[in-house]
C-alpha cells in the first residue's frame, strides 16, 4: 500500500503540537477529512509555514502513519489571507469550516463540497455579497450535498403539490396550507425561488442571484433554523459570531 499521498485540500482547523509543530485538520479531495501533523511548521524558515495556515487551500503531500498523517510537503493554491486578518471575515469563515467538520466523517470525500468551500471563501474575501447571505447559501447547498436536501416540490406531510405556502425546518420541507400549524412560518415566494435556485444550480453558480433587501434577513434566519435542526451540538463559531453581532 502506497503510504505517500498527494492531494488538494484546505486547512479547516489547527492546534499547537509540540514546540514548533501543528496538528492540522484537513478536508481533502481524495482522502476526505484527515488529521495531519506538520512538524516544525511554526518555524520562520519552515517550508510548511505558509500552507499550514487556517483556511489555506493547497496541494498537500502526506505520509500515512498508523493513526494519522504527517505533512511532508505543501504548495499554496490560495492563502485567503483576509479571512485571517479581518475579525469579521474570520468569524464567518470559522463557522463555514466548523459546520463542514461537524458533518464530515473520516474518509468521506466530496469534490463538490470542497469546491463549495473554496467559492464561499472567495465570496467572503470579495465582500460584494453580505456575509449573512453567503452563510445562508452555503448552509443550504452544503446540507443538500451532504444528503439533507429540503423538499420543495410537494407538501412534506401529505404530498400535495399546490398551496405550498409554508416551510418547516423540523420536517425538512414545504408544508401546504391544509397541513400547516402554528410552528410553521409562511414562506415568501422570493425566498422559495432563491432556495430552488441554490439547490438546482451547479456549485460554481450558487451565488449568482440576488434577493431584495427585505428578504435577506428572513432567508438568513430560515437557513439558520434549518441547519440547527441537523446539528447534534451548538457550534463554538456560532457563539463567536453572536458575540460579534451583539
Amino acid at each position: 500500500m502506497e503510504k505517500q499521498k498527494k492531494t488538494v485540500g484546505v486547512v479547516l482547523a489547527e492546534a499547537a503540537y509540540g514546540e514548533n509543530g501543528k496538528r492540522l485538520t484537513l478536508f481533502t479531495r481524495d482522502l476526505g477529512k484527515v488529521t495531519a501533523f506538520a512538524n516544525g511548521a511554526k518555524k520562520a524558515k519552515s517550508p510548511l509555514l505558509a500552507a499550514s495556515q487556517l483556511f489555506v487551500f493547497g496541494n498537500f503531500e502526506l505520509y500515512q502513519g498508523k493513526n494519522a498523517y504527517t505533512l511532508t510537503g505543501a504548495e499554496v493554491i490560495e492563502s485567503f489571507y483576509p479571512l485571517r486578518s479581518n475579525l469579521w471575515l474570520t468569524a464567518y469563515a470559522m463557522y463555514l469550516a466548523e459546520l463542514t467538520l461537524a458533518f464530515l466523517q473520516d474518509g468521506i470525500t466530496g469534490k463538490r463540497l470542497l469546491k463549495l468551500l473554496y467559492i464561499s471563501f472567495e465570496e467572503l474575501v470579495k465582500e460584494k455579497i453580505k456575509p449573512e447571505q453567503i452563510r445562508a447559501v452555503f448552509e443550504l447547498k452544503f446540507l443538500a450535498l451532504a444528503g439533507y436536501t429540503p423538499e420543495l416540490s410537494c407538501c412534506i406531510r401529505c404530498g400535495r403539490q399546490e398551496n405550498l405556502n409554508y416551510f418547516s425546518p423540523a420536517d425538512g420541507g414545504m408544508i401546504c396550507h391544509f397541513c400547516a400549524g402554528k410552528p410553521e412560518e409562511k414562506l415568501a415566494p422570493a425566498i422559495y425561488q432563491a432556495m430552488a435556485y441554490v439547490l438546482e444550480a451547479p456549485v460554481e453558480k450558487v451565488f449568482r442571484f440576488r434577493l431584495k433587501t427585505e428578504y435577506e434577513y428572513p432567508f438568513f434566519t430560515l437557513m439558520k433554523k434549518y441547519t440547527a435542526h441537523y446539528l447534534d451540538y451548538p457550534l463554538k463559531s456560532e457563539q463567536f459570531l453572536n458575540e460579534i453581532l451583539s
